[in-house]
């Protein structure tokens, strides 16, 4: 099983996990399938979440999006208090929240 510890809220999906899981298969040789996020405010884990639909092709795929995106400059705005306070330019934002 792959797990996450959080001192804040919980991520909005399972993809953190999955990247773990797919670094633990190949280093390990092994087959972690599930994972959860341990919540340090509550002490307990979160449901278990299933990573057998984040391959690794998949994740490729998912980075190289991302990688995409930056070379390109393009950043969505997705405005929302509790995104925001965490982001290093809000102050800079014209869709800060």
């Amino acid at each position: 099983m792959a797990r996450d510890n959080k001192t804040g809220n919980l991520p909005g999906d399972a993809f953190q996990l999955a990247v773990y899981a797919v670094a633990l298969n190949k280093t390990y040789d092994t087959e972690v399938v599930e994972g959860d996020f341990w919540m340090g405010k509550t002490g307990k884990p979160t449901f278990g979440y299933d990573l057998t639909e984040w391959s690794e092709e998949r994740l490729t795929d998912s980075f190289g999006e991302m990688d995409d995106g930056v070379r390109m400059e393009y950043f969505d705005p997705d405005p929302e208090p509790g995104k925001c306070r965490f982001c290093s330019v809000q102050s800079a934002c014209k869709y800060a929240a």
